[in-house]
């Protein structure tokens, strides 16, 4: 397991309290946490994709794997310290509706172009509808979202117009995860 004292240096923890929702102890915490997932002796490999869902706060994010995903080192596919760090910011109920919903855009847009298109915008329902839900009806769902006459460009929707597809209450529900980080 790695040493969370060794994982990133003080002014480097002193640049993440101002980018992050922690405090400069919280970051500590979460940087502890973090090196009882990362295998390596000093905490710099990374954890393996695959170790991830071991991470029990993380059950209930439809999206986490998604935003991991984002943030992967590759082509070892590990999450390193400082990621691990941004994702759970963005996770935190400290963090506002605009930058969970940014967050989740930014994770979807594997194109990046600042937009989503028909496999992105498949990818994101498969994630917040019920298991339950066929692919039929999620192809059809997300056609017809493409197809709106108020999506300014064909067959892509923009950050703008993907807000408009997910309530407030459902990004804060399904993009919140605290860390218990009692000090």
């Amino acid at each position: 397991m790695g040493n969370a004292d060794s994982i990133l240096p003080p002014e480097k923890i002193a640049e993440l309290e101002k980018r992050t929702h922690f405090k400069s102890k919280e970051i500590e915490k979460v940087l502890s946490y973090y090196a009882q997932y990362d295998r390596s002796p000093n905490g710099q490999d990374g954890i393996p994709m695959e170790d991830l869902s071991d991470i029990a706060e993380l059950c209930g994010c439809p999206f986490f794997e998604r935003l991991a995903y984002a943030y992967l080192e590759r082509p070892a596919m590990n999450l390193k310290a400082e990621p691990f760090l941004q994702i759970f910011s963005f996770l935190s109920s400290r963090a506002s509706v605009e930058e969970k919903s940014k967050a989740l855009f930014d994770c979807l847009d594997c194109s990046h172009d600042c937009s989503l298109g028909f496999d992105e915008l498949f990818r994101f329902y498969k994630c917040i509808l019920n298991p339950a839900v066929d692919d039929d009806y999620i192809i059809d769902l997300v056609v017809r979202i493409l197809e709106r006459p108020e999506i300014k460009q064909e067959h892509r929707v923009s950050f703008e117009e993907f807000q408009k597809l997910i309530s407030t209450e459902e990004i804060k529900e399904k993009m919140t995860v605290d860390l218990q980080l009692a000090i």
